[in-house]
């Protein structure tokens, strides 16, 4: 059930058919319903634009060992020098993918150390660099919520799914889902329109609102950008981002593209998506250290000092 949805955290909606602030501007539009590039043409662009737009500057990529950040990291690799690569990392990136660091990181890049309590790591790398991410790589592919819903309703057809809400919510859910370039199949289709229609934004500025120096595609650039991720998360359905209903397989299109370089089969059949978001110790840091809005021309509002 929905009740205040134009009050949900953190929640823009790129459709503007569910909730429509037009005081908030859309960064990037949602994709088209085309035939979209493949996703070795998908990520070779990437990593080519983002070499391109550094130059001469340090590739500071964000490393949590992860899908999203083992593929930005495995994509510079084939075409950056690796002298100007810096792995930006923790304890944690290493347990989670500790063969990829033996491999392919330790005592071959140069590293810093990520800490997810303070923006100084971040800071330091604009110096001389220019940060990567893998983030947008979740909105393009679908929510990570999948993991924790049952099979049943994953795969309940839109239709049912609506007939047990209230008018108001059939509504508003009804408007978003036709808004989207090509038909919502069932709940599963669902989740992944919702996350990236509505969280897109978000996560895109996630780090703008917390660093003032950061400016996006100049010196912050997250893989999953542009407009053909975007053509490709909409025309793609999600049982190609997620093949049936065992997490293992989510991303799995992703996880195959790493496999290439890695060699490493087991991490394809067996890693599953994990949660590496930054973390605050508490809502009052975030209040404090967060800005509340950003202008389309980099300056950043925070709420006043008390």
């Amino acid at each position: 059930m929905m009740t205040t949805p134009d009050h949900m955290y953190n929640v823009f909606d790129r459709t503007r058919a569910m909730i429509n602030i037009p005081q908030i501007e859309c960064i990037t539009p949602i994709g088209q319903a085309i035939q979209p590039k493949s996703i070795e043409e998908l990520c070779h662009n990437s990593a080519t634009n983002i070499v391109n737009k550094a130059g001469s500057k340090k590739l500071v990529v964000t490393w949590s060992g992860g899908i999203d950040s083992t593929l930005v990291l495995s994509e510079l690799l084939k075409i950056a020098p690796h002298d100007q690569i810096v792995v930006m990392m923790d304890d944690n990136s290493i347990r989670e993918y500790p063969e990829f660091y033996k491999n392919f990181i330790e005592g071959k890049l140069a590293t810093t150390q990520m800490n997810f309590y303070t923006d100084d790591p971040l800071r330091r790398a604009l110096i001389d660099g220019v940060v990567v991410t893998g983030h947008l790589m979740d909105p393009v592919f679908g929510a990570n919520i999948y993991q924790a819903i049952p099979e049943e309703k994953l795969k309940q057809s839109i239709p049912d799914f609506l007939k047990n809400l209230n008018r108001f919510s059939q509504n508003m859910y009804s408007r978003l889902i036709n808004a989207c370039p090509r038909k919502i199949e069932n709940v599963k289709d669902l989740l992944w329109w919702m996350d990236y229609t509505l969280n897109y934004q978000s996560e895109q500025l996630m780090w703008l609102l917390e660093i003032e120096e950061m400016i996006l595609d100049k010196n912050l650039f997250h893989f999953g950008a542009g407009r053909d991720w975007n053509n490709y998360a909409v025309s793609t359905p999600a049982e190609v981002k997620w093949p049936g209903y065992n997490f293992n397989y989510y991303k799995m299109a992703i996880k195959e593209h790493i496999q290439k370089f890695t060699k490493d089969e087991l991490y394809t059949k067996e890693k599953i998506k994990m949660p590496s978001w930054r973390h605050y110790r508490t809502d009052e840091q975030r209040r404090r250290d967060k800005a509340i809005w950003i202008t389309t021309d980099w300056k950043r509002g925070w709420l006043p000092k008390t």
